[in-house]
């Protein structure tokens, strides 16, 4: 047989080959498919909850669970002196030498110091654990100013209430005491009962300046977002933020706070009062009756604190309406503003409100506050409630086709 004959030959051989191994494979796939396919491990589902851990191979997953557990055990050992409980008060947190007993001076086993600071004309502190059991706190409460000020669920009776009115120490018919988490004790001075969300704002007697978290904006709250809920009793609920909800609907009031953040699993009824913060220790917000108000509700009203005033309320513009940038469709999907309009009730704008005396009216579309569109993101009623009474703002406004400008003092 001749060299090109072999050539031939072969090569004849290897066209064979290679379609009987393509026909083989064709039957053999449509017999799997058929017959076989239920049967081979690799062509089922996996079912990731049947497989302990060591089974799933997540690439540098120790390294990820470590770090987010050092940032949280951080954050946790951040946010907890800024709880504090808040007790009736048994003692004086601090009190004159001259006013202490003798037998409350070997109670204390102070006669020493006593002495020294007698010399120094200084104040005695108190040992908490010598009069205050710990979970004997009638309420929590979260500091929300360096000078002392808190925010808690103390719920008070028909005598102490008003609507943010300010009481002050010689007119308070129960006298209340807080202590932080490094067990000291601060006399309440002051008392703002806010009737529009149902807390109550206290002011403690310190020399001191705390260290205050900084406030989560509410457009910043996002669903997915993990939240950490924290008592003063160093007790701690780990969720995320499951969505945003406002109770409005469609027509909105200027002066009324309806937004809820939503979690994503039940909290116990024993975190009511407490404080709500992201991973990096921003307030989010506060537990009411197991519900959760973002903070930007207490903007306003923690913008006039240190305002030396017998009431402390909230500014009010005095409008209904419907943000625009809400509504969808095609025609709308490209609205802004905040359009002045009635509730069931028929009232677009109230009487005697400072939106009636700035002329504005049903209809009329408010375009701007200070400059900031009015959107989904920044609506009316949050940025009203970022002033204080007294305030001068500047609305851009629509009426009746034409822009406008007016000046209005909160």
């Amino acid at each position: 047989m001749s060299k090109e004959q072999k050539t031939y030959s072969i090569f004849t051989i290897v066209i064979i080959a290679s379609l009987f191994g393509l026909f083989s494979g064709a039957i053999g796939q449509i017999l799997i498919q058929n017959y076989f396919e239920d049967q081979l491990p690799w062509r089922q589902n996996i079912d990731a909850s049947n497989y302990q851990k060591n089974n799933i191979i997540i690439r540098e997953a120790k390294k990820v669970v470590i770090e987010q557990d050092a940032k949280i055990e951080s954050t946790i050992n951040s946010i907890k002196n800024d709880m504090v409980g808040i007790f009736i008060n048994k003692f004086p947190a601090s009190v004159p030498i001259d006013e202490l007993n003798e037998e409350v001076k070997k109670e204390l086993a102070l006669l020493n110091e006593l002495e020294e600071a007698k010399n120094q004309k200084q104040f005695t502190p108190i040992n908490p654990e010598e009069y205050y059991q710990f979970n004997e706190n009638i309420a929590q409460g979260l500091i929300i100013s360096s000078d002392g000020w808190i925010i808690s669920n103390l719920a008070l009776d028909n005598q102490q209430e008003g609507n943010t009115k300010l009481i002050k120490e010689e007119k308070l018919p129960t006298n209340y005491s807080v202590i932080t988490q490094d067990k000291k004790i601060y006399d309440v001075i002051k008392i703002i009962r806010d009737e529009d969300t149902g807390f109550t704002l206290l002011k403690i007697n310190t020399p001191e300046n705390f260290t205050i978290k900084s406030f989560l904006p509410k457009q910043n709250i996002r669903p997915g977002q993990f939240a950490i809920i924290a008592n003063w009793d160093e007790k701690y609920w780990f969720s995320s933020i499951s969505e945003i909800k406002n109770y409005s609907g469609l027509i909105k009031n200027s002066d009324t706070l309806n937004d809820e953040i939503i979690l994503s699993n039940n909290l116990p009824t024993t975190f009511n009062g407490a404080g709500v913060f992201n991973i990096t220790g921003e307030i989010i917000g506060l537990v009411k009756d197991k519900t959760i108000k973002p903070i930007n509700h207490y903007s306003g009203i923690f913008n006039s604190l240190n305002q030396e005033k017998e009431e402390v309320k909230r500014p009010k513009l005095g409008i209904n309406y419907i943000n625009l940038s809400l509504l969808h469709g095609s025609e709308q999907s490209k609205l802004k503003g905040a359009l002045i309009y009635p509730d069931t009730e028929g009232i677009s704008v109230y009487g005697n409100s400072k939106a009636e005396l700035a002329g504005l009216q049903k209809n009329d579309i408010i375009k701007s506050i200070n400059d900031i569109e009015i959107n989904a993101q920044n609506d009316l009623v949050d940025l009203i409630n970022k002033y204080s009474i007294g305030d001068e703002i500047v609305i851009k406004y629509i009426s009746e086709g034409e822009e406008k400008e007016v000046k209005i003092e909160l």
